[in-house]
């Protein structure tokens, strides 16, 4: 499966994982890149186990140095996103960063979903790989695997 937005799979990337009161629960915090309106933004959305429900919680600014604004930006209907994917180096270095899919058009309700797919077809080819952080911050890249449907 795949993580997507209106339907359409994206890149996400972690910001944080809670058991605010000890039950085993998480709410887990992502970001999505993304551009709203032309303007280069994180879509941050969350994850609740307690209450089973997975929301985009707003467009958090992004400046043009990779700074994160403070709060999030409600969107609205007519809003337009472009979804971006970002490449790194095995050395974890930033290569460059590509639009993913179609241009969505956020609702008029401004409600957007979120929604694991299963990725099928004859022609799906996925190739991945972990990369594992030890605590002395060293890292190491698994072997790429491949997956074909």
């Amino acid at each position: 499966t795949w993580l997507t937005l209106q339907g359409q799979p994206c890149a996400v990337y972690p910001i944080s994982d809670e058991d605010a009161d000890g039950n085993g629960l998480y709410i887990t915090r992502k970001f999505i890149p993304a551009l709203l309106n032309g303007e280069r933004v994180n879509l941050i959305i969350e994850f609740n186990e307690e209450t089973g429900e997975d929301r985009v919680l707003g467009a958090q600014s992004v400046t043009a140095t990779g700074m994160v604004g403070k709060g999030y930006a409600e969107m609205s209907g007519g809003d337009v996103i472009t979804l971006l994917c970002d490449y790194y180096d095995y050395n974890g270095r930033f290569q460059a960063q590509y639009t993913l899919g179609n241009p969505i058009i956020v609702p008029e309700d401004g409600v957007l979903t979120i929604v694991n797919v299963t990725l099928i077809g004859e022609d799906i080819r996925m190739l991945y790989t972990y990369r594992l952080t030890d605590l002395y911050q060293a890292h190491y890249w698994l072997p790429v695997t491949e997956k074909q449907s």
